[in-house]
């Protein structure tokens, strides 16, 4: 998979032979976030993305067990924190991020007409928008 050549990482969940889930993570400064939209990260950022539950095991707490432990490994390598972008038409994946921990730090807006993109990105976080890359 051209993620792992990349150097990209995946952090799987089983319960015996069952597929729990599994989220994907950068650890790169600049990040592919969709179709012609990339992101530069602060350092001590890591990006996840790729993330998926079983619908067998959701509302039960794994993307959240999935979170901390993906935090706990990446601060190992000085990535303190995680960022993610979901889509604001899927409320599970919403209520899981949140439940999961994360904070909304901003808006990224995408629409795509007549095979032109237009992307625009707001951060309306205080502490997220104080760091900046020298």
């Amino acid at each position: 998979m051209e993620a792992a050549r990349q150097g990209e990482r995946c952090l799987v969940q089983s319960d015996g032979d069952a597929l729990v889930g599994y989220t994907w993570v950068a650890r790169s400064p600049l990040v592919f976030v969709m179709d012609g939209v990339y992101l530069s990260l602060p350092d001590d950022t890591a990006y996840q993305y790729w993330s998926y539950t079983n619908p067998e095991y959701r509302g039960l707490g794994y993307q959240a067990a999935r979170a901390l432990e993906l935090h706990r490994r990446l601060a190992a390598e000085g990535k303190r924190r995680l960022f993610l972008t979901v889509e604001c038409t899927n409320f599970a994946s919403l209520k899981g991020v949140r439940k999961s921990g994360f904070e909304k730090v901003g808006d990224l807006h995408m629409t795509r007409r007549g095979g032109k993109v237009r992307v625009s990105l707001k951060i309306t976080e205080e502490l997220w928008c104080e760091l900046r890359r020298p």
